[in-house]
């Protein structure tokens, strides 16, 4: 439902972001972590490979709505298993 909810925001022009500083491991985690049982219950496996560190040596931080991006991330990966055989 938010899915659609969003789709017509941003359709309409209304569609707001909350982009702020945020780890971009953080994320592709925590969506990795939300797709993977579909995967598994495929017999696909995903991995997720450490990325580079940040420009300070610290974890790779990004700016964005980390909820969209998300949202975004898991639409991807989703898709991805769904039309993986």
């Amino acid at each position: 439902i938010n899915d659609v909810l969003d789709f017509a925001r941003l359709e309409s022009g209304r569609l707001e972001f909350e982009v702020r500083e945020i780890v971009l491991a953080d994320v592709l985690a925590d969506t990795v972590a939300v797709v993977e049982p579909a995967g598994a219950a495929k017999g696909l496996r995903l991995d997720l490979r450490p990325l580079p560190a940040g420009p300070d040596g610290g974890p790779l931080r990004v700016w964005a709505d980390g909820e969209k991006l998300q949202q975004v991330l898991s639409n991807l990966l989703s898709n991805a298993v769904k039309f993986t055989s």
